[in-house]
């Protein structure tokens, strides 16, 4: 026999629900039920085995949206209303099957959102590539926009979801990858490349790992909640407090480099800046300031090479020596730095000295 019945469902926990359903049979017995209730009971014990058997050849459930949870919760619950009609209530406990909705709609939504990330990868110096970055991680704003409207077939329900929160964390990776795109070319233009840099390889490495960490700790938070909470702002915490230690500790170490370079370069006499031992100071200066690798410098990365090295020269006076320099649209090759920038401490230094 098949029947149904109207139940309220609580999805807050979707796709990982478990739902209770309360079932309440009318027994018919001939003659009195009061003078029967043996009877009336072992009939409810009989529907009880008769779900249960139902429930082994796989009857008992329409489709496979649902598997029993614990089969019959609690046991039947026999009991006689003010009637004296038998009643037997039944509380079975269902546990959805989420596979397939992990498989089409989370593994997906997962990801679009790393394949817009993927585009971190791409070099922030180079204007047109920052321009794909842009576009990229928008597209893919605008997929989990969309996604994230689509129908999941739960009704109208009006409060929030575990699907609801996941797709926020969503938005809120891809909304922080936007971030790290706007602060790495600002700070490109502002001519601090090497933190612009630093930032962009931290937020690479980062961004694509929060996303599955946060999938992971949601997950463990729809079955041990107290153990999913603890887990998410632990991994939250290690990744953020990881990525500023990161950046703090890469700053002070370059400035310490770079302060002993110059430091050595001041120390250098004039008479020696033509020795071997000096190109090799002067290729590693270059290197130091040549944070893209691309095999350039900039003109003020040149001037701050120059007032290191001659700290008493005036502004006009760096100027005029900079003027030595064969520069390509304010930048300087390292054959031209290498083979160049003794001349310019020369000229300096003589300037500085008359």
């Amino acid at each position: 026999k098949s029947f149904g019945t109207m139940q309220e469902f609580d999805y807050r926990w979707f796709p990982f629900d478990a739902q209770l359903v309360n079932l309440e049979f009318s027994l018919a017995t001939e003659g009195s039920v009061a003078s029967q209730p043996r009877l009336a009971r072992e009939s409810c014990d009989a529907l009880v085995s008769e779900l249960e058997v139902q429930h082994q050849s796989g009857g008992l459930l329409a489709d496979d949206t649902w598997h029993l949870d614990h089969s019959i919760k609690n046991g039947p619950i026999f009991h006689m209303d003010n009637g004296g009609l038998a009643k037997c209530n039944i509380r079975v406990a269902l546990q959805r099957n989420s596979l397939s909705f992990v498989v089409k709609r989370l593994i997906g939504d997962l990801l679009v959102t790393e394949t817009g990330l993927l585009s971190l990868g791409l070099n922030p110096a180079v204007p047109p590539l920052m321009g794909t970055r842009f576009v990229m991680q928008v597209i893919t704003l605008l997929i989990t926009v969309n996604r994230m409207n689509a129908s999941l077939g739960l009704g109208n329900i009006n409060y929030i979801t575990w699907t609801d929160i996941l797709s926020l964390l969503q938005l809120i990776v891809i909304l922080l990858g936007l971030s790290a795109n706007l602060t790495v070319h600002y700070l490109i233009r502002s001519n601090n490349e090497f933190l612009a840099l630093q930032v962009d390889l931290n937020m690479r490495l980062v961004l694509p790992l929060l996303l599955p960490a946060w999938y992971m700790s949601m997950t463990l938070m729809a079955h041990y909640f107290v153990c999913g909470v603890i887990i998410f702002v632990i991994l939250t915490l290690t990744l953020v407090l990881s990525v500023a230690l990161k950046l703090k500790m890469e700053q002070q170490n370059r400035k310490k480099h770079g302060k002993l370079l110059l430091d050595k370069l001041t120390a250098l006499p004039l008479e020696k800046l033509k020795d071997p031992e000096a190109r090799d100071l002067f290729e590693e200066i270059f290197e130091h300031f040549d944070v893209n690798k691309n095999g350039e410098i900039s003109k003020a990365e040149m001037r701050t090479v120059l007032q290191a090295s001659v700290p008493w020269a005036t502004r006009k006076q760096v100027q005029e020596a900079l003027g030595l320099a064969p520069f390509v649209l304010n930048s300087l090759s390292k054959e031209d730095f290498v083979s160049i920038v003794d001349d310019c401490i020369v000229q300096l230094s003589h300037a500085s000295q008359a």
